[in-house]
């Protein structure tokens, strides 16, 4: 057994080494310094190379060998004297019926169609060859993917490998994306050599700086236009503008967190304020129940995150319900003491992004700083997690400052704000897509 060097696991019979073909993707099969040390048995022909092929191959104006020399003119002119060689002039040569493959990048990996072997960087392919044509990762395939050889001609112009860049992109970007043919999708993995792409800032976001602009070079990176840098992003925090909000209406920035029992029933059991686009802030008192024995109550996946208003303390999984749901990824305890009090706060991050709007968006943190952060007094009938927002610093801001802790005890936001702060630039790497 022979072992292709470009991929473990990949055997040949010998009888497929040096054979003429091209039986590994890489051409490793037929290489010279491996096939030179073989020896052809009468009556094969040996191709230059060192490959042997079939004495009936040579001179038949079909290239057997890889490299095409079982069809050299000097040989087959010698061979056949007296032939007339298919209508050409003798400074033509040899009359040879294949088509070439212009491969000047090395990235086209062309292959039989039928019988799955790989041509070589500028090899011939034999007359009535159908071949499938792709290319090597980072690369773009321009032009038909299946292609045949007649007599001497490709049927259709041959396709081309192009660099590709890889798609970029931040979750507080929106992107738009051009070939000079016209618009095309910006969510590939990966993207044409020359396509412009125009950045601006994602709904729910604002906009530091102008809109950007960067295109895909030959090279296979992203480069930007001018002098410019693409537009720096930030969340709109804790503005509420709803043309029919009424008093009752659930502020964007209210979340529920339900737990799920050993049935696919999911109740609520806190509520939680979105800080970023993967962070709700709630109090851990919203985890300390175990619904299924052995599985610890902080697991994540006992737990999930819906937007909005609550309808109905409970939903069953695989029915139809109101709410969009977010998977918890894990949940960070956050823990504070000063001597004569200690509390913590659960920091809930989501395994996916959430996308804002103008009903769906974060609050911001508090300016305000107090030593007395623990606030004790009778909050029943107040729900876990539920925060005390404040509007009256700023026209138009609302400010996370407090969270309900339980029934008796709220904590002010202050003393975790630095470890918020934290979870938040720790997740700012996670906005690339």
């Amino acid at each position: 057994m022979r072992i292709c060097s470009i991929a473990r696991g990949s055997c040949l019979n010998w009888s497929q080494v040096c054979d003429g073909l091209a039986d590994c993707k890489d051409g490793s099969d037929e290489d010279p310094t491996l096939c030179t040390a073989f020896e052809c048995p009468p009556p094969a022909f040996r191709c230059l190379y060192g490959a042997c092929v079939s004495p009936k191959a040579v001179c038949n104006h079909i290239p057997d060998c890889l490299d095409g020399s079982d069809e050299m003119a000097e040989i087959c002119m010698a061979r056949n004297p007296s032939v007339d060689h298919l209508g050409q002039d003798v400074k033509n040569g040899w009359k040879v019926r294949h088509c070439r493959l212009e491969n000047p990048s090395g990235s086209l990996v062309v292959e039989n169609y039928v019988g799955g072997t790989t041509f070589l960087r500028n090899a011939f392919v034999p007359d009535k060859t159908v071949v499938h044509l792709s290319c090597r990762n980072g690369y773009g395939l321009i032009g038909e993917e299946k292609n045949i050889c007649d007599a001497d001609q490709w049927r259709y112009p041959l396709a081309s490998c192009v660099p590709q860049c890889k798609h970029v992109g931040k979750l507080s970007h929106t992107r738009q994306c051009f070939l000079p043919t016209g618009p095309i999708d910006c969510d590939q993995s990966l993207l044409p050599m020359l396509t412009i792409m125009s950045v601006t800032c994602s709904s729910g976001y604002e906009k530091t700086g102008d809109d950007g602009w960067q295109f895909c070079n030959k090279t296979g990176g992203w480069v930007i236009f001018g002098n410019n840098e693409l537009p720096t992003c930030e969340p709109i925090c804790g503005v509420w503008k709803l043309k029919n909000a009424t008093a009752s209406s659930s502020p964007p920035w209210l979340m529920n967190v339900f737990q799920r029992g050993h049935k696919p029933e999911f109740t609520a059991v806190c509520i939680a304020t979105i800080v970023s686009p993967y962070i709700v802030v709630t109090t851990e008192r919203c985890f300390g129940e175990v619904s299924i024995k052995s599985v610890a109550s902080t697991e994540p996946v006992l737990y999930t995150v819906a937007e909005g208003e609550i309808y109905g303390n409970s939903f069953l999984a695989h029915e139809p319900h109101p709410y969009k749901l977010h998977n918890v990824s894990y949940i960070h305890y956050v823990r504070v003491s000063d001597g004569k009090n200690a509390g913590t706060l659960a920091l809930v991050h989501l395994v996916q992004p959430l996308e804002f709007h103008m009903k769906l968006r974060p609050v911001c943190l508090t300016e305000e700083v107090t030593d007395n952060w623990v606030t004790v007094g009778n909050f029943k009938g107040v729900r876990a997690g539920q925060p005390n927002i404040d509007d009256r610093r700023q026209p138009d801001r609302h400010e996370l400052k407090e969270v309900i802790i339980d029934e008796r005890m709220k904590y002010h936001i202050s003393v975790f704000k630095q470890d918020i702060l934290n979870d938040i630039a720790e997740t700012h790497a996670k906005e690339n897509i």
